[in-house]
């Protein structure tokens, strides 16, 4: 019951952060210590996959509780975003950044080699070379074709890909994309139909991305842990995106530093039983 309810919990919290352009669902998942948790119960419905029960049930406490924390805090997050962008972006940079002491324990290093600096380096590149890729290439169309179909199915699993992988913000790979505003049409008007590519190359980019990634952390897990932490650290940038700094004072920073330290303080409190465990 206990593990449950903190199911629950972190996945209200998972949920209403994805709808901060540049905060990933990812890293939230990672540094409150059930992304590997998540990755092994999709993996459990691949081809020899184990337990399914067990991992259905997990995923619908974390499912359902990500579905009731974005609309719950959906319209509470974009009133902040709209009247206060830069405090809010301070208290989930604050937020990121709690989370890094479990990744690094995660990686376990103990003694850095010359070789983790490129695997960071080569997290920070991916999320930059994502965000170069042309804004209209995956535009909606009104009527699907063969090659329209194909462009939304490869869309949808980039999309998975930002969904999934930490430090890539899901909001943020639908602008990087292009297509946030056109989901958001679609979705208002129910008019499903043209998202049906698109959604099923989700589901397949989902499958095949917590595959390689469930992989790589059984065989690699120390350069994979360090790739997600380039990854955390590329995506800061995209947090303060756009955001004005030129009407701030003291006082302002003051604040703005108050919420960063009480962001990293909550989610290093709410990573804390994590990483005594892993330390255990």
């Amino acid at each position: 019951m206990k593990n449950a309810l903190f199911t629950v919990l972190k996945g209200l919290w998972i949920g209403g952060t994805l709808t901060v352009p540049g905060v990933s669902g990812g890293s939230m998942a990672m540094i409150l210590g059930i992304y590997d948790k998540l990755i092994e119960a999709v993996g459990a419905f691949l081809p020899g996959g184990k337990n399914r029960k067990k991992a259905f049930i997990f995923l619908l406490e974390a499912g359902v509780a990500g579905i009731v924390g974005f609309v719950l805090f959906s319209n509470l997050v974009t009133m902040l975003m709209a009247r206060f962008p830069l405090a809010v972006c301070f208290f989930f940079a604050g937020a990121v950044a709690g989370g890094i002491p479990i990744i690094l324990k995660s990686a376990e290093i103990h003694r850095p080699k010359p070789l983790d600096v490129l695997f960071v380096v080569l997290g920070i590149a991916c999320v930059f070379a994502i965000s170069k890729i042309p804004s209209d290439l995956f535009s909606i169309p009104i009527a699907l074709s063969v090659k329209s179909v194909l462009l939304q199915l490869l869309c949808g699993i980039l999309v998975a890909i930002g969904f999934v992988l930490p430090g890539i913000s899901l909001s943020q790979m639908l602008y990087v994309l292009g297509i946030y505003g056109e989901i958001m049409d679609h979705v208002s008007r129910l008019d499903i139909l043209p998202l049906v590519p698109l959604g099923i190359g989700a589901v397949i980019g989902v499958l095949l991305t917590a595959y390689a990634v469930e992989q790589l952390l059984k065989c690699v897990p120390r350069a994979t842990y360090l790739v997600i932490f380039g990854f955390m650290l590329g995506s800061l940038p995209e947090i303060f995106a756009d955001k004005n700094f030129g009407s701030f004072g003291v006082w302002d920073y003051l604040l703005c530093t108050l919420l960063a330290l009480v962001g990293f303080a909550a989610i290093f409190a709410m990573a804390l039983p994590e990483l005594r465990k892993k330390q255990s």
